[in-house]
């Protein structure tokens, strides 16, 4: 999942356990839609190497739910923006260095399980 541990915290205090954090990235990304574009802007010197400077945008979204560890349903909605730059080494034909940002908003709503 893009950004790591998230660190997800119910409004208790408890954290989501392994399989809950699991299933929420596994519907996170079996949900993403939307654009990423590049365009290549320049040709630049970096240390000695010739690279391709391209220019990353886009928007992303997901939504879904899924069962928690507990039983209950979590729904969320993610957005990301992501912007960055791509310096592309010519001569290796690789990358050479990357620099991505990205503005998130997260929702996640639980409905815990009845306790019967």
């Amino acid at each position: 999942m893009p950004g790591g541990d998230v660190g997800l915290r119910r409004k208790d205090g408890d954290s989501f356990g392994a399989r809950s954090k699991r299933r929420f990235e596994d519907a996170a990304l079996a949900s993403l839609k939307g654009k990423l574009s590049a365009k290549l802007t320049e040709t630049r010197e970096i240390e000695g190497t010739r690279c391709a400077v391209i220019e990353i945008e886009g928007e992303i979204r997901a939504q879904g739910e899924f069962e928690t560890e507990e039983g209950g349903q979590a729904k969320f909605e993610l957005e990301l923006d992501p912007r960055g730059e791509l310096l592309w080494n010519l001569e290796a034909h690789r990358a050479h260095a990357l620099t991505l940002t990205a503005r998130i908003r997260t929702e996640l709503n639980s409905l815990e399980a009845d306790e019967d």
